[in-house]
């Protein structure tokens, strides 16, 4: 009888709580009897979880304006098997998507003529710059282009948020 009561307040227990994850208001009862502040509310993907990739591309121009193909903005160099704990490195990913956030934000909200004033194009530019500077031998300039992508939604077509001009590599 005692395992039976504590499997059937278990079940309770987990029915409870998925209902406490909806938004929905029907379920909001359960929030009110939980004064105790027992069950959790898991927020796993923030209040608004982002639905695009983004990904910027560069490509390096030589003195005679012949330009070489475009490759991602690399930000870390693959994971190892520790690193699902501990990966610092991921910072310069997340660093980089909210840059292009914010980038997106100041494009649609009317805001071309100066978004390259902006800080975060800014240190997007000096960022890419420096991937170039590793990379160019005989090349003078490079450009940059951010694209937003439906991720897993595969109806969405990329686009491109923006093409800047040829910036001098040093």
């Amino acid at each position: 009888m005692g395992s039976f009561s504590l499997i059937s307040s278990l079940v309770v227990l987990l029915v409870a709580t998925l209902f406490q994850q909806s938004s929905n208001p029907r379920y909001a009862r359960f929030r009110v009897i939980d004064f105790l502040g027992i069950l959790p509310m898991w927020s796993f993907f923030a209040p608004v979880p982002a639905r695009h990739d983004f990904y910027i591309l560069w490509r390096l121009i030589d003195a005679g304006g012949q330009v070489g193909n475009w490759e991602e903005l690399r930000t870390s160099r693959g994971q190892k098997w520790y690193q699902t704990l501990f990966y610092p490195g991921r910072r310069h990913s997340k660093i980089v998507f909210d840059l292009v956030q914010d980038l997106q934000r100041s494009l649609s909200s009317g805001h071309e003529a100066t978004v390259t004033s902006d800080g975060a194009y800014v240190a997007l530019k000096n960022f890419t710059r420096r991937q170039a500077q590793l990379r160019a031998r005989n090349e003078v300039s490079f450009q940059m282009c951010a694209i937003r992508d439906g991720g897993f939604d595969e109806a969405e077509e990329p686009e491109v948020l923006f093409l800047s001009k040829h910036y001098a590599i040093n």
